[in-house]
């Protein structure tokens, strides 16, 4: 079975949706000239059919003055990132997140149970349960922040 195209892959297609949506045609021209991108790859990059390097993406969204990219960049990589004024969470950022935190909880859930029948744990497990923990409590911190009914409880907030 080879392997998907670029193109095709679901986190390159989520990519290209969210650039395609933060540049409309009319800022398309701007940005190509700001960032030094040529128009021709933003044109590429914004219907899937080339992939923005990673480097551009914080070049973009400074350009674009929001972190719309970068967010979905972390997502793709497992993380989200936290913005210093936390907005309330929206269903579309629990879509987001959800998947997220199950695939997270299913890997810990491996590694404890290995380490189980192993009847030890080892150094190697004992990193990898360590880094399950920390992406799990950073994806519960995000919730706890975002979902806090009382806004000056969340952290980043000012009155």
């Amino acid at each position: 079975m080879s392997a998907p195209s670029r193109e095709n892959h679901r986190y390159a297609v989520r990519m290209a949706r969210a650039l395609d949506s933060l540049v409309r045609d009319e800022k398309a021209r701007w940005l190509a000239h700001v960032t030094g991108i040529s128009e021709s790859v933003l044109s590429e990059c914004r219907n899937g059919s080339r992939n923005l390097p990673a480097y551009r993406v914080p070049i973009v969204d400074e350009a674009m003055n929001c972190h719309a990219l970068l967010e979905e960049l972390a997502a793709m990589e497992g993380c989200g990132v936290h913005e210093l004024d936390p907005q309330p969470m929206s269903a579309s950022d629990l879509e987001r997140v959800f998947p997220q935190i199950l695939r997270e909880e299913g890997a810990a859930n491996a590694d404890i149970f290995d380490a189980l029948v192993d009847g030890e744990l080892d150094e190697a497990e004992r990193a990898r349960i360590h880094a399950h923990a920390a992406k799990l409590r950073h994806f519960f911190q995000e919730l706890e922040d975002r979902t806090s009914p009382n806004e000056k409880a969340a952290p980043g907030r000012t009155a």
